[in-house]
């Protein structure tokens, strides 16, 4: 029995020497496994030595044997499922920021390009207003016509289109 809590222990310790977490921590991985295939040798040990348990846990190992084995493999394969929906949120939401971003972008853009429409508009109208107006270059060319200046157009039908 001395001899395989030695080797048991032997195991933990060389497990957690090889240091897998630090190899892997961007994974998130806090400890190993240690499978036991038989599972009397595993009671027996536990039996022999209480703090066998404390020890793996000291050393981020957790021991597996072959009626847990199929339960402890069920709990990872849904632990990495939520991890890769949890990694496909954070893209999401970095896309989502992103796309706010932009479209907060355009939104001012889109103001921008109204506020210079609007004043477009107001320089056409007041550019027409100097053309066409009462006191209008149109009408004042159209007065000199009536005075018998020498032309060669008339300008008589823009001021039949704008009084």
């Amino acid at each position: 029995m001395k001899q395989h809590l030695s080797a048991i222990r032997k195991h933990i310790d060389e497990l957690s020497a090889k240091d897998y977490q630090a190899k892997l921590i961007k994974n998130g991985l806090e400890f190993v496994f240690m499978f036991i295939p038989i599972e009397y040798a595993y009671f027996a040990a536990l039996k022999a030595d209480k703090d066998l348990n404390a020890h793996a846990k000291s050393k981020k190992v957790a021991i597996v044997t072959p009626s847990n084995l199929f339960s402890v493999m069920q709990v990872v394969e849904q632990l990495w499922r939520v991890e890769r929906t949890s990694k496909m949120l954070e893209e999401i939401l970095k896309t989502g920021a992103d796309m706010h971003a932009r479209v907060s972008r355009f939104v001012e853009r889109m103001d921008g390009v109204k506020t210079a429409l609007t004043a477009a508009d107001k320089a056409y109208t007041e550019a027409d207003k100097t053309l066409r107006g009462n006191q209008g270059i149109i009408k004042a060319a159209a007065h000199l016509e009536e005075l018998g200046v020498n032309h060669k157009k008339t300008l008589t039908p823009y001021l039949e289109n704008n009084p």
